[in-house]
């Protein structure tokens, strides 16, 4: 037969013996199936060059090059790399067995072969090997698209704090200068209101780099103490002015210091405390610190709503709250639990829910934090160098420092001109030469 690249449902028989070459293709043409064959390893890796089967029956021994070798040979090709293979051996030997799956077949037939079935067989592992190829291709189209959202939706993001960073220090500006208090009361609900768009750009961003896994963990000896009172420090001003009780405890047992991720736990529970003081009306809002036999426990436990349990699984998918009526009552756009989520996954753990409608929810987590000696909580500070050696920053002596701005917002320019003239210091200005692609 003459063969062409774009046969459809051409099987190349690999075997030594005419007789059972013959019988065979019988068995598969009369399946509907056409075939080509090659009586050793050397003539089929030639044949190859000329045409790409569908799939290859392989016999395991054959003089010269075997099984195993020619397999290694077309594997070897990249028009037939992830061709399916079927070897056939008269050995019913469990080591040839392991030794093909091992390799990477896809099916391994022992003769005598059913010259009735093998037909249907062939013609199930070419349908099998297709649908395999749809579902693949429609994974990398799918993986294309979140690539191609992530990308759009992290630039939107960079330029929109751009612009979004100029309008709050202008406002900041302003509140600065004499005002009625009237005008600062505007003033400041224009401030919150950034302030919140800049929360959402950033937890945006931090959804797109985690999608696109970008986002590294680097781990150091920290105190889960201090990164606890840090988040009250940050949301104490929320639960005073709703007047809620914001409690932290740490049990006695917990480590002074662990080894983890201070910025990315304290992300975690700053998103957790903010979202239960969001949902509570009145009463508290707790967190607790404990040793878990796989390192530590960390529950944020308020008094508020609650979340029924048909709506709990839609806390965790992105742009989702419990249902349309408290994205409206208590605002936000739903990412905040998703990337708690994803950040304690990627640091070993996994966040658990537990809520009664009307009695308040818990979450919790653990994390596998190893102590730490109390002396590598943070890195012994290093004196600086003598005035005058080499290794001194060449500053002058004498005047104001000066400073180079180097943006491409005249905003951003104009403020930080104006913070830096305010203390006196030298300016020069340079808008930033470099493409948005390149900084």
């Amino acid at each position: 037969m003459t063969l062409q690249d774009n046969d459809r449902n051409l099987i190349l028989i690999i075997d030594d013996d005419p007789s059972f070459r013959l019988l065979l293709g019988k068995a598969l043409e009369s399946a509907g199936l056409r075939v080509v064959e090659a009586e050793d390893g050397t003539r089929a890796l030639a044949l190859l060059a000329h045409c790409k089967p569908n799939l290859i029956m392989l016999d395991v021994m054959m003089p010269g090059m075997d099984g195993f070798e020619t397999y290694r040979g077309i594997r070897d090709i990249p028009e037939t790399g992830a061709t399916p293979i079927v070897m056939v051996t008269g050995n019913d030997d469990l080591l040839s067995i392991q030794r093909a799956y091992d390799l990477g077949v896809t099916d391994f037939i022992t003769k005598p072969i059913s010259w009735a079935v093998i037909g249907y067989r062939v013609n199930f592992l070419l349908r099998a090997t297709e649908a395999l190829a749809e579902l693949i291709k429609a994974k990398e189209a799918v993986e294309a698209a979140n690539q191609t959202k992530s990308r759009f939706l992290n630039n939107m993001s960079h330029e929109l704090r751009t612009p979004m960073s100029g309008i709050l220090g202008m406002i900041q500006l302003t509140q600065s200068s004499p005002l009625t208090p009237t005008q600062r009361n505007y003033l400041d609900l224009a401030r919150s209101s950034g302030l919140e768009l800049i929360r959402i750009l950033e937890n945006i961003l931090d959804l797109t780099r985690i999608e696109a896994w970008t986002v590294t963990l680097r781990n150091e000896s920290f105190s889960v103490r201090k990164c606890l009172a840090a988040t009250v420090n940050i949301m104490v001003t929320e639960a005073i002015s709703k007047g809620l009780e914001l409690i932290a405890s740490v049990a006695d047992d917990v480590p002074e210091t662990v080894m983890g991720n201070q910025v990315r736990l304290q992300q975690v529970l700053t998103n957790l405390v903010g979202n239960a003081l969001k949902f509570t009306r009145q009463g508290s809002v707790t967190v607790k610190i404990t040793s878990a036999p796989l390192g530590i426990a960390f529950a944020v436990t308020d008094s508020g709503i609650g979340i029924p349990v048909e709506q709990q699984n839609l806390l965790f998918k992105p742009f989702s709250q419990g249902d349309d009526s408290s994205t409206r009552a208590y605002g936000g756009v739903g990412l905040g639990l998703v990337i708690s989520r994803e950040l304690v996954e990627l640091m070993g753990g996994g966040i658990t829910l537990h809520s009664i409608e009307g009695h308040g929810s818990t979450f919790s987590f653990t994390l596998p934090l190893a102590a730490t000696a109390p002396n590598q909580a943070l890195p012994t500070p290093q004196a600086p160098p003598p005035a005058g050696s080499a290794l001194a920053p060449h500053v002058k002596k004498e005047g104001p420092p000066l400073f180079l701005l180097a943006d491409d917002d005249d905003t951003n320019r104009a403020l930080l001109r104006h913070a830096l003239l305010h203390e006196k210091y030298l300016v020069s200005e340079q808008k930033c030469l470099l493409p948005k692609d390149e900084r």
